[in-house]
């Protein structure tokens, strides 16, 4: 379940790099549902509670038509978890 302020939470953040495309908005969804949109600039900063989630992203317009990117994540109790939203080649990827 996404979205606890528990102390025994763990913490995502995911960063866009600059050049993801001024006219994109990232928008993350952790376990299908949607907790943000990011616009060029923004940071996503959020609490997870342990145990495993899947964290997606997907580029907006999505003039590629391409499916959402999605990463795994095992959560643990006070572990942060840094991730950056980028371009490889013509694939959103989550380094």
């Amino acid at each position: 379940m996404p979205a606890s302020s528990s102390k025994n939470a763990g913490r995502l953040i995911i960063q866009r790099v600059a050049n993801l495309g001024t006219g994109l908005v990232l928008q993350i969804s952790i376990d299908g549902k949607q907790v943000a949109t990011l616009p060029r600039g923004q940071t996503y900063n959020g609490s997870l509670l342990p145990g495993q989630h899947v964290v997606s992203v997907l580029a907006v317009p999505n003039q590629l038509h391409l499916l959402p990117t999605q990463k795994r994540l095992s959560v643990q109790a006070g572990q942060t978890y840094s991730l950056t939203a980028m371009w490889q080649g013509e694939r959103l990827v989550l380094m």
